[in-house]
């Protein structure tokens, strides 16, 4: 499954980037966005339910950076892209979310309090590069996995 041309994992890196140096900053010296936001539910200050509240949205921008990083460098076709490595990609993305459920099943089943939701952003986040390596070590041993 490819959604995206090969132009876009440039985007994509470019997102990858700016979310990067973003961060950094954001870890530094703190990053500080103010503004109201429509909120379904809040536990903080008491909100509520379906309010208005002005709160600091840099966290949010930078997970959808991370999400836009994601999307277009993972679903975008390689360069010289053929049957094989399209194989591969798609190989690659259903190893690495599988291993991805499997680990935070793991963290559902024997990690509890604020350490399990840690983990699972966490694993969340390491995603791309679980994926990364999966395609490295699969198209590695290529020989090996087109005959299987």
């Amino acid at each position: 499954m490819t959604l995206f041309s090969n132009r876009w994992k440039i985007v994509g890196w470019c997102c990858y980037l700016l979310m990067f140096l973003l961060l950094a900053y954001y870890f530094v010296d703190g990053i500080n966005i103010k503004m109201p936001v429509a909120v379904i539910f809040s536990s903080y200050d008491g909100v509520g339910w379906f309010a208005i509240q002005t709160t600091n949205i840099a966290d949010e921008v930078l997970i959808l950076l991370y999400i836009a990083t994601v999307i277009f460098i993972l679903f975008s076709k390689d360069k010289d892209e053929n049957s094989v490595s399209h194989f591969f990609r798609l190989k690659s993305l259903a190893i690495s979310f599988f291993v991805l459920m499997i680990l935070i099943a793991f963290d559902v089943l024997f990690l509890y309090g604020g350490i399990s939701l840690k983990i699972a952003g966490g694993l969340i986040l390491l995603f791309p590069i679980i994926y990364i390596v999966i395609k490295a070590l699969l198209t590695r041993n290529k020989n090996l996995f087109l005959t299987t």
